[in-house]
């Protein structure tokens, strides 16, 4: 993974991938975001989801809800393609992860499309 350490000085790194709800980029995304967290203190991992529900994972995740990630993906998530295996394995992860970090430390999930307004309008 040191071919990303060029990069690390960034104050963000854009990870895309040619077909949405693929496994392979995803686990590549997980992986990277991972050894970016691990190695160069990153914090937040921004998504192409939806701003509204990303608070309710987000939510999980800061309060170390692993069990709830699954419901909340099924209930929440609007795009079935960050419906897979593969993003969840990344929410756990990051859930996990911030475990007994204090507030500073922790990982952060964040929305970044805004197509809809039903949960952003709490």
């Amino acid at each position: 993974m040191r071919f990303i350490d060029p990069f690390a000085d960034k104050p963000f790194i854009a990870l895309g991938e040619a077909t949405h709800g693929t496994a392979d980029f995803f686990i590549a995304k997980h992986r990277i975001f991972k050894y970016l967290v691990e190695n160069h203190n990153f914090r937040v991992f921004a998504f192409e989801a939806d701003f509204g529900e990303s608070l309710f994972l987000n939510d999980a995740i800061q309060e170390g809800r692993v069990d709830d990630l699954r419901d909340l993906m099924k209930d929440k998530m609007r795009f079935w393609t960050w419906k897979t295996e593969e993003v969840l394995d990344l929410l756990e992860w990051m859930c996990t992860y911030n475990m007994d970090k204090p507030d500073e430390e922790k990982l952060q999930y964040i929305g970044i499309d805004c197509q809809y307004n039903s949960y952003n309008v709490e």
